[in-house]
């Protein structure tokens, strides 16, 4: 059976993968599968709130707005592009 680690776990104590039934067993207690609709609604409201603001600063051509954060990126960093392919020149 296929295990489910989260990719950033909220905190240490959730760092061990589980299994997908464990997962659905625990998503059967109405608590837990309300905070799990609870941060899943969160997540949704603050993805819409990105694309909205993306959204404005392409309608009002703002050049000066930083590049959007990806979570798995450490604070400040951008992922590297890929090197340019060489540069073919004349052949002797």
């Amino acid at each position: 059976m296929e295990l489910i680690s989260p990719h950033r776990p909220a905190d240490a104590t959730e760092a061990e993968p589980i299994s997908y039934a464990d997962l659905c067993t625990a998503l059967e207690d109405p608590s837990t599968l309300r905070t799990v609709q609870t941060k899943a609604a969160e997540l949704q409201a603050a993805t819409e709130q990105r694309l909205r603001q993306a959204a404005e600063a392409l309608a009002h051509g703002d050049t000066t707005a930083a590049p959007p954060q990806h979570a798995s990126w450490p604070s400040g960093q951008q992922p590297h592009a890929p090197a340019a392919p060489p540069q073919q020149g004349p052949r002797p």
